[in-house]
């Protein structure tokens, strides 16, 4: 289901799996073999490729590391039925599958059997499990809230209170719900209520979860974003602080931790960081969208121009880029030129997605252009 979608689990879900999966009596009865599954795990989290000497040195560090004893190998060969027998047990219903390369099903078409290189054959997979139907809800509620127009944010957030109705108390939802809620905030959509009361609401709701485990980070993250909705950038900057303390990559990889520095007056850190994350997913035309985004709001347009047409040579119906172009050359009075990206922005999106986008576009420019 979720590899069907594009979608892969988060850091934060993984973590909580692994968790859950050490508690369980086939791993809390083997201390070593645990240590070994959560090194393992926890390094594909951080990205590192580890071998065999690794895991020795990491859980078996006396005596000194020989290539002759396979303490390493025999845990994870151990590891690799004990997954599997878990999963089909207790864990057959949870919402995250871990799972570890079997090199005897590495084969070539003739059935000779494939080394993996170094790095591989230690190194875990992370997927939905299909069995699971608030995480196959959850990955499509997320994808929604992180991938579309306002439309989609709005269905996300449906699809998350639906999700709710079911759990009330299910955490992940919980705090992906007030992430959503601090987008639609900070993109100033339509409300039902004043947006005081659903900020009100969000953070009591925050105060009610329990600030520890893999949650932690996303607390902080929830706070911060709800703070940014108020203009209380200093209070913001602190929860942000604390989040960027417990997972920094996680902190820096969120969208909405750029425009915190960019609205709290740290306009070159936010730049700096939108072009880390457009080199680091030179292929992804939203991640180019958004660093052109932040250079035209910077006022750097010679270099906005070029990456937000970078961004259009990957994706010619990139929404975000279209809108970039909009923003560019209404910034430096072409409006013929800002004409045709709005109309290709209205061949795009739903009339009501249009026309959110251009009330967006009216607090700075009187007189957007037409369709």
């Amino acid at each position: 289901m979720a590899n069907a979608e594009g979608i892969n689990p988060a850091r934060h879900e993984i973590e909580r799996q692994l968790e859950r999966m050490l508690a369980h009596p086939l791993f809390a009865g083997s201390l070593k073999k645990s240590q070994v599954f959560a090194f393992l795990v926890r390094s594909a989290l951080d990205g590192l490729k580890i071998d065999q000497k690794d895991i020795q040195e990491r859980c078996f560090p006396d005596p000194p590391y020989d290539p002759g004893v396979s303490h390493a190998r025999t845990n994870v060969n151990a590891l690799r039925k004990t997954v599997p027998e878990y999963y089909a047990s207790d864990g057959k219903d949870d919402p995250i599958l871990i799972t570890l390369p079997d090199p005897k099903k590495n084969k070539t078409a003739s059935g000779n059997e494939i080394k993996l290189p170094s790095g591989k054959a230690y190194t875990p997979a992370f997927t939905y499990n299909p069995r699971h139907d608030i995480a196959k809800q959850f990955t499509l509620a997320h994808h929604l809230l992180r991938s579309g127009p306002p439309s989609q944010l709005t269905a996300a957030l449906q699809r998350f209170g639906r999700i709710a109705e079911r759990d009330p108390e299910h955490p992940d939802v919980i705090l992906a719900a007030v992430h959503g809620l601090s987008a639609y905030l900070l993109l100033d959509l339509p409300l039902e209520l004043p947006r005081e009361e659903y900020i009100a609401g969000a953070f009591e709701t925050l105060d009610r979860l329990a600030v520890s485990g893999s949650d932690a980070w996303r607390i902080h993250m929830a706070r911060a974003l709800l703070y940014c909705c108020t203009n209380n950038y200093d209070e913001a900057g602190k929860e942000f602080a604390a989040a960027l303390a417990l997972d920094l990559a996680g902190t820096l990889d969120d969208s909405w931790y750029a425009y915190y520095l960019f609205m709290s007056g740290q306009e070159a850190e936010a730049v700096r960081l939108e072009a880390d994350s457009a080199t680091a997913r030179i292929d992804d035309p939203g991640a180019q969208a958004a660093y052109g985004i932040m250079l035209c709001k910077a006022s750097r347009f010679v270099e906005a121009e070029r990456v937000l047409i970078l961004a259009l040579d990957l994706e010619r119906n990139c929404v975000m880029a279209h809108y970039g172009m909009v923003l560019l050359y209404l910034s430096t009075g072409k409006h013929a030129q800002a004409r045709e990206h709005t109309k290709r922005l209205a061949s795009l999106l739903e009339p009501e997605d249009f026309e959110i986008m251009m009330g967006r576009l009216r607090k700075v420019y009187p007189e957007p252009p037409v369709r």
